[in-house]
């Protein structure tokens, strides 16, 4: 098996993972997901590779990337945000590593609409697509 991911496959498991299970079912320090725990979750769910322990495995590390890139994308087409769901769940430092998500309201209502059609990041699709 193999680690390689594209921005596409990370983009698809995320959306797929938000709409079917719900920001909430995987919480993590007051963040929607983490992009590492997306990450973890692919290689087992997906490719059968079991890094253990799963955040702290250089292949989680390598998987990890196209997950920022494909968060990063969702941030930028305002269905996700880079920080915590309010100012009272950011109570560490540890946790400001860029590495948490959470829906906005209008990302949430547009994944709410979304029927599992897989995307892609050069397509322009999201809450403001055709504006």
């Amino acid at each position: 098996m193999t680690t390689t991911i594209s921005v596409d496959d990370a983009l698809n498991f995320i959306l797929t993972k938000l709409r079917t299970e719900g920001p909430a079912k995987f919480d993590r320090d007051g963040f929607d997901f983490w992009v590492s725990d997306y990450a973890a979750r692919y290689l087992e769910e997906v490719q059968g590779i079991r890094p253990r322990p799963p955040i702290e495995d250089q292949r989680t590390y390598d998987a990890s990337v196209p997950f920022f890139d494909a968060a990063w994308e969702l941030a930028r087409r305002g269905i996700l945000r880079p920080s915590v769901r309010n100012s009272f769940m950011q109570w560490a430092a540890r946790y400001s590593t860029g590495g948490g998500y959470t829906l906005t309201q209008i990302g949430a209502e547009w994944l709410a609409g979304l029927d599992g059609t897989r995307l892609s990041i050069r397509d322009d699709w999201g809450p403001f697509a055709g504006r």
